[in-house]
Formats: C-alpha cells, structure tokens, sequence
C-alpha cells in the first residue's frame, strides 16, 4: 500500500464521490475552494485509464505538493501545462529544494520519506510529460517533429529524474515474528478470547479470528477480506477460496459499500488451502450458520433473521446487529485491538508479509533442492499474490536475501505446518 501523509499542510482537499458505479476525485484549495483545471483534466483522464482508484488518489495526492510549492511562489501550473510549456530548470531545482526540506520536518507522522519524495517526483514529471503530448505546439511537420517532441519529454523526464534522492537501503517487506504470530493466534482464539474479553460479542470473536485466519493462511489483503462474499467461499464442488475484483463481478453489480470501499489492484485468482490442518471451514461454517443475522423488529419485538441481501458479504459489523458490511474504519479498530493486546506492532498488511515472507523462502528451498522448478513455482507465487509480475516481490526477495543465514519456516514448500498457529 502507498504511504499516506496528512495533507492538510498542503492546503488542498481530494473529494472524492460517486459517478454511476466509479469512484472520482475533485481537487479544490481550502483557501478559496477554487479548482485547479489541470488537475481535473488529469483525474478524467486517470479515472478512464485505470479502474484503480487507490492509483488515481495517490497520484493526484502526490500533485497537490507541486500546486502547494507553485501558490507559494506564484507560479501558475495550470497555464503553464495547459499550453504545453515545462518549469524553467531553476524552478525545478527550487521545488525540489522545497520538498525534500519537507521532507526533513519532523511531524505528528514523523518526515516524509525518501520513497514518496522521490513518487512525487515521478508523478510530477508523468504530469508535464501528459500535457506536454496533448497541448505542446510546435512549428515542425512530420520526422522533424517527431525528434523534437522526444527530445523535449525526454528534457523534462531527465530534469525530474536527476532530482531524485538515491535509496541507498533497498526496501524489505515488514514482517511478524513467529512469536508475534503465536501472541496474535494466542489472543484471538475464541474459545479464549470469549472468556478474557467478555464485553466482546461471540459473532465478533468468530469473526475477527476468521479475518486474521484469511490474512495469515493466504496472504489477503484487508480489502480483499473485506468483499468475500458468500458465493466466493469454499464448496463441496471447489475447495478454494475466490478472489473476485469488483471490476470483475459483473456490469449489473452495485457496491452498497459506496465511494468507500475499498477496490484492491490486485488480480482475481482462486487459491487453495495450504494448511492442512486449518481452521477456516469449520469457521466459515459457525460464522454463516448462527452468527450472520440482522436485528429486525417484527411484531413490536426484536428478533434476528438470516441477511439475504445481495451482494452476501461474509464478514459483517455487528455494532448494534445491522447486519452490515464490516467497513475498512472496523477492521482497523480490529487491528488496534489485536496491538495493544498483545504488545505487537501489528497492522492487517504485516500478516500478508508473513505470509510471502515465510512463501519466498520456501521457494528458496524449491531451488536449492531442484533448480528446475524454481522458474514454475516463482509464477505460482505471483498468481498466489494477484500480482501482474515478479517485480512486486522484490520486497520479499530482499528480506530473503538479508534472512538467507536464518531458518524460515516454509509453508510453500513440502510442509503443511505452521508452528507458531498450532494449538497443541
């Protein structure tokens, strides 16, 4: 996930809303609510581009540190790119200047990192790269306008890139520790976290050691988790769980989540167990069968009744027995629950590192033993994590390769255990 920054200090807001079943985004100035053009155009050009709206926020969030520098200085952007012209390199090395010097302020969320100095950066240049093709006019015809049309995206892409700050530490994946992991199964397990929690509903004990359960033993993300439906779980026809993007239900499905819910990049895919001794069907089975229901008034008194609603989320909020989807505010409170009960530093994506963490050096193991599978099994893995590529597993090949002298627990390899969640 990208890193998000409080952007009040920027002096700009990014509404977002609806339109038809798409997810897009207004930028406006707090100062005065006027709307910067450019930006707008961009966004209609992102949101037609991408169906990832997590995409299209991080890049116009990224933009609004350029605007903040450009009203700072009075300098206008929307002329500027709206005829097609770039940044006097003067300008660029001044803002540069400006954001890394934001960047080494320390505040509530601590400085701003080398990574996203260096992602505005980037957006920036694809920015007056966009409106350099769309809007640059230029006197020459044909070959000659071409080489120079190159020559100028290739100016403005070298005046960003040699800005950018060197990462002299390559980027590893967070990880639990097999004694984070024993603390959280520990903590979570209903038969004991309903006698040291009492306050804590049975349905929600149920529910959250199911959530934890589908981010260690898959390596889901929280989104995902959050859109499993009733019809994505396991079958006697097909024991597997599915990964279904919300772009990929249908042209008729409506999210009753809204403008909120989360939309994962990640590809669909069908995954199987790997544990052989896991707990999530018998899980999914107490869950469905006495816990999803509704408080409904029938009669002039409260009784619960079975949700049928469509689309059948599986994970449900049960504040006040609504029967609606758990929203990504509760599995976070679910998160800060599981942390400060069990003294980890703990967050939803830390267990999907775990789990491509402990994947990867299985791999490892694949291909000390038999080099010729390492190729077919590092493809499986990419489809494990609904990845387009090999590159997204960068982060863990470098852990691996820090951690090579350590003994990792395999799950991706011959066995089908896992220690630190076993009971006996």
């Amino acid at each position: 996930m990208a890193e998000q920054l409080d952007s009040s200090p920027l002096g700009f807001r990014i509404q977002r809303f609806l339109s038809g079943d798409k997810v897009r985004f207004l930028v406006q100035r707090d100062s005065d609510k006027s709307i910067p053009l450019a930006l707008s155009i961009l966004e209609a050009h992102l949101s037609y581009k991408t169906d990832s709206h997590n995409s299209v926020y991080d890049n116009l969030y990224c933009l609004t540190f350029l605007y903040a520098w450009a009203d700072k200085f009075n300098i206008d952007i929307d002329k500027t790119t709206l005829k097609g012209d770039f940044l006097k390199p003067a300008q660029v090395n001044h803002f540069s200047f400006w954001l890394k010097n934001r960047g080494k302020r320390t505040r509530n969320k601590g400085p701003i990192s080398v990574q996203v100095i260096n992602r505005v950066l980037t957006y920036c240049k694809g920015f007056f790269v966009f409106f350099a093709t769309q809007c640059a006019e230029m006197v020459e015809t044909g070959i000659e306008r071409a080489i120079k049309h190159k020559s100028y995206l290739d100016y403005i892409d070298h005046q960003f890139s040699d800005q950018k700050v060197k990462e002299r530490v390559k980027r590893v994946a967070d990880d639990l520790s097999e004694e984070d992991i024993y603390l959280i199964e520990d903590y979570l397990r209903p038969d004991k976290r309903v006698k040291n929690c009492p306050k804590v509903s049975k349905a929600q004990v149920v529910r959250d050691y199911l959530f934890w359960r589908f981010a260690i033993e898959f390596g889901l993300r929280e989104g995902e988790i959050l859109a499993l439906r009733l019809e994505d779980l396991p079958t006697r026809q097909s024991n597997s769980i599915k990964i279904v993007r919300i772009e990929d239900r249908g042209s008729d499905y409506i999210d009753p989540r809204g403008q909120y819910a989360p939309r994962p990049k990640t590809l669909s895919r069908e995954l199987g167990f790997v544990l052989s001794n896991s707990p999530i069907p018998h899980l999914i089975n107490e869950y469905t069968t006495k816990y999803r229901k509704r408080k409904v008034l029938k009669h002039g008194r409260k009784v619960f009744e079975w949700i049928m609603d469509k689309p059948a989320f599986l994970l449900l909020s049960h504040q006040h027995d609504r029967g609606d989807p758990l929203s990504v505010a509760a599995a976070q409170d679910i998160a800060d629950d599981i942390r400060v009960n069990t003294g980890t530093s703990f967050r939803w994506h830390l267990a999907r590192h775990a789990f491509f963490n402990r994947a990867y050096s299985g791999l490892l193991e694949i291909k000390d033993k038999d080099p010729t599978q390492h190729d077919a099994r590092l493809e499986d893995l990419v489809y494990w994590g609904g990845w387009q590529s090999s590159d997204s597993l960068q982060i863990y090949v470098n852990r691996a390769r820090r951690n090579r002298a350590e003994t990792a627990l395999s799950i991706y390899g011959s066995r089908q255990n896992w220690g630190a969640l076993n009971h006996e």
